[in-house]
């Protein structure tokens, strides 16, 4: 399955663009080149019931590794722009179902504004 897009629901749109978001968290196992360019789709409410997604920019992918949920940092959640790991797991488990045993996928990436 490739990977097209990072799609954002409108509550992380402005830590994009004031570059304090420089990471995110993909639910499941995804193999992602360091060096890929990555568009990136803002959605009105919430991504998954949005109908139609604005592009506001693009990311190059920095690294990327699979890790369990629970073995996240407190780096980590500084780059995806959390206080901490605990707040971060929050979020984990809200946005994408995932209790502290599943695998996802941490990117860090550099976000170019359109």
């Amino acid at each position: 399955m490739a990977l097209i897009g990072l799609h954002y629901s409108e509550f992380f749109k402005e830590g994009l663009l004031n570059g304090k978001t420089k990471g995110t968290i993909i639910a499941g196992e995804w193999k992602i080149p360091q060096g890929e360019n990555l568009f990136v789709y803002s959605s009105k409410g919430n991504v998954e019931n949005s109908k139609q997604d604005e592009k506001i920019g693009s990311v190059k992918i920095i690294s990327s590794k699979v890790i369990r949920a629970d073995k996240l940092s407190d780096k980590e959640a500084k780059i995806c722009n959390y206080e901490n790991t605990e707040k971060l797991k929050e979020a984990i488990k809200y946005w994408h179902k995932c209790e502290d045993s599943a695998k996802v996928t941490f990117i860090e990436f550099e976000f170019n504004k359109i």
